[in-house]
């Protein structure tokens, strides 16, 4: 059985309810989640975007910002971030699940051992893998399963 000591969330289309980057909306009930994941998980979260340094302030100022004991933005998630983003949570792949709306982004968190959750909504609800690596491990419909 595996113990989870660790848990990471993509910010756009995941905590937010558009995957536009120009509207990024926090989902209502995201407050409300993570408060409730930060008792018994180390959380981060992971944004990939073309503005670093507007996109780290953005995350530091969410209203529930002191629950992520790691913030991390990226040009393109990979190998090197998701390593970045464990180092920084202090945990291992395997103690460690990724939600995020885009299976596009799941192959350097399976590789890495983590456990993959898709949060099918939105945008990108349509998607199919196209590789075993972009399989979803589990699929949820709202951040509410993630509780």
């Amino acid at each position: 059985m595996i113990v989870y000591q660790a848990g990471l969330c993509d910010y756009v289309g995941t905590l937010t309810a558009k995957a536009d980057e120009s509207a990024n909306i926090v989902r209502p009930e995201a407050k409300h989640i993570i408060t409730k994941l930060a008792q018994h998980y180390r959380l981060g979260v992971i944004s990939k975007t073309k503005n670093p340094d507007a996109r780290i302030h953005e995350l530091q100022a969410l209203p529930f910002a002191c629950y992520f004991q790691h913030i991390q933005t990226c040009r393109e998630k990979n190998e090197e971030v998701v390593a970045a983003a464990l180092k920084g949570l202090q945990v291992g792949g395997i103690e460690c699940w990724v939600v995020d709306d885009r299976i596009r982004n799941f192959p350097p968190f399976r590789k890495a051992g983590c456990t993959t959750i898709w949060l099918r909504d939105g945008v990108y609800a349509t998607e199919e893998p196209e590789n075993e690596y972009e399989q979803p491990q589990h699929i949820i419909t709202s951040l509410a399963g993630l509780l």
